[in-house]
């Protein structure tokens, strides 16, 4: 999922913003930041309908779901302030998209009621995604900029960041845009969209995109 405000990568693809790898010492920081981010989207509204348990919940939901896998089995960036992040995992061909069963048993004690609505979202995105699983690539599932601070460019330098390592190896990359306002923005990064929309039944949207791996200028 992707938490930004339509508008941030006007200007230079390379903006000056320190960005770094995270480490397991900034999950808790990182997962109230992107919690934060990602609470008013109506995504989340499905998810966890509730306001307050909304609140309670999604720090424990990102650091679950996003955060502890990216440092696992992909790559977690942040910025210096810790202010922004990016979760990223590594796919490769034969790899299973199946939940892991005790980050499925913790979602469930987190999420309670409304642990049906989680595992029905990851069906859906799992579908969505499918017809790309037998190409090498990097997800990014999930980026977000802490709400007082997007439009200062530190979601186009994590991506730009990261972009740089995947083009140097001629990787491609995919991700779920949950904004349709934001679908402009990856496009400027090289995404197009996949043709597969997700509606909810909130009427949410989810947008999956994929980029090919992009020459150097």
């Amino acid at each position: 999922m992707v938490a930004m405000r339509p508008g941030e990568a006007k200007g230079s693809l390379v903006p000056d913003v320190a960005v770094s790898r995270a480490e397991y010492a900034d999950v808790y920081q990182l997962a109230a930041v992107l919690a934060c981010a990602l609470f008013d989207l109506r995504v989340s509204a499905f998810l966890i309908p509730h306001v307050d348990q909304r609140r309670r919940m999604l720090p424990q939901i990102v650091s679950l779901a996003y955060l502890q896998p990216a440092l696992a089995d992909g790559v977690l960036w942040c910025t210096g302030d810790r202010t922004a992040a990016a979760a990223w995992l590594c796919h490769s061909p034969g790899q299973p998209h199946q939940p892991d069963p005790q980050v499925q048993a913790a979602l469930s004690q987190v999420t309670g009621r409304w642990y049906p609505r989680l595992q029905r979202f990851d069906e859906l995105l799992a579908e969505a995604h499918a017809p790309f699983l037998e190409i090498p690539h990097d997800f990014l599932g999930v980026l977000g900029v802490y709400p007082d601070l997007q439009r200062q460019r530190a979601g186009t330098a994590l991506l730009a960041a990261y972009h740089r390592h995947l083009d140097s190896i001629g990787r491609p990359a995919y991700l779920q845009a949950v904004q349709l306002e934001l679908i402009g923005f990856f496009q400027r990064f090289g995404y197009v969209e996949t043709g597969h929309i997700i509606t909810l039944p909130n009427h949410a949207t989810v947008h999956p995109m994929w980029r090919e791996p992009q020459p150097a200028p």
